[in-house]
């Protein structure tokens, strides 16, 4: 997998530095490779990062830096999955209420 991401970044690199004298000789500059798609596996739910002050949380796990700390009260993963939603929406106001709900990480400090 790596070499195949090294040939793309070679190619579009040597792309680059010929386009001056590919346009100069009027021959037509090569395209560029489509960028790849993202694989299925890294967009859902369990693959969300939500960063807090002071903690983070994934696929309703709370971790402190990289050490779990303990799992989400299943009140807990009502409130992020609404606050998760309302950001996708893009709703940027969210209640103080809500916000409260999401302060997972002051009983770990």
């Amino acid at each position: 997998m790596g070499g195949s991401i090294g040939c793309v970044v070679t190619k579009i690199s040597d792309a680059l530095e010929n386009a001056d004298l590919i346009e100069s000789t009027n021959t037509t500059v090569p395209q560029m490779p489509a960028k790849p798609a993202v694989p299925a596996f890294c967009s859902g739910k369990d693959t969300t990062i939500f960063i807090f002050g002071g903690c983070t949380v994934q696929n309703y796990k709370v971790y402190i830096g990289k050490t779990l700390a303990r799992d989400l009260k299943p009140e807990e993963k009502d409130a992020l999955d609404d606050f998760a939603k309302k950001k996708a929406q893009g709703q940027q106001d969210i209640s103080s209420d809500l916000h409260q709900r999401l302060d997972f990480c002051t009983e770990l400090s």
